[in-house]
């Protein structure tokens, strides 16, 4: 399998980033996950272009998605771009999140960058960013396999290869609430050290593991949902790998 099909987007979780991406269609996927981003976001804030009284308010986030902080009012829970990415850090975990809308035009942005604790909401040439928020607990609370079982989890058979010169085999695969099987290999991914989890323009669902015993799990959906590839690797040499080439 060509390792480049494995790279990652150079979309990061630093926030903001995905914004320049050219969105794919949506279609409502991530009404498990704006529950968790739900509160109010309050600190230091400041608005683009500033304005007066641009230093008054807090970027509120409804369950359902909605977003309102002043002069912006939108709706995030059919974001065509996504980056979460959850690692574990000295005092925890941390989580980020940025979603974007498929015009490009909206987004919000949630996460520790550098160490600050930072929440923007955008439409179009407006923003308000708000430094020193309490970040939502609820996405640090499990791994990412869990909180987005429902984007995630799968059942099927793929074709693998132990390696590039083996004939390729039909092989079963699940991945249900944490748990992987991949022929005879097994992982779980609710003590993951890092996960990330991305949707760019292609629509191509990715999401990315690494585990405390050094293996690395790799899942990727295709625009439809349907499973494209999965490997596994050990320290970053291949375990097994399966599916499609880009």
């Amino acid at each position: 399998m060509n390792r480049r099909t494995l790279s990652l987007p150079a979309c990061s979780a630093a926030l903001l980033l995905c914004a320049s991406l050219q969105p794919a269609h949506a279609a409502g996927r991530w009404a498990t996950l704006t529950p968790l981003l739900a509160g109010t976001y309050s600190g230091t804030c400041e608005a683009q272009p500033t304005t007066a009284g641009a230093t008054n308010g807090s970027i509120h986030v409804a369950a359902n998605g909605k977003v309102r902080a002043p002069g912006i009012d939108i709706d995030m829970v059919d974001s065509a771009i996504i980056n979460v990415e959850r690692r574990r850090i000295a005092q925890g975990t941390a989580t980020t999140v940025a979603l974007v809308s498929a015009d490009q035009q909206k987004s919000l942005a949630v996460g520790r960058v550098e160490g600050q604790a930072l929440a923007q909401a955008r439409d179009g040439q407006r923003a308000f960013n708000c430094t020193g928020v309490r970040l939502p607990a609820a996405l640090d609370k499990q791994a990412l396999a869990l909180t987005l079982a429902g984007a995630l989890d799968t059942t099927s058979t793929i074709e693998c290869r132990a390696a590039p010169d083996d004939k390729p085999r039909q092989t079963p695969f699940a991945l249900n609430r944490g748990h992987v099987r991949l022929g005879e290999h097994a992982l779980d991914l609710s003590a993951a050290m890092g996960e990330l989890l991305t949707r760019g323009p292609d629509g191509i669902l990715k999401y990315h593991a690494e585990l405390p015993d050094g293996r690395t799990f790799i899942v990727h959906h295709d625009e439809t949902g349907k499973l494209k590839n999965v490997v596994i690797l050990d320290r970053g040499k291949d375990v097994v790998g399966c599916g499609l080439e880009d």
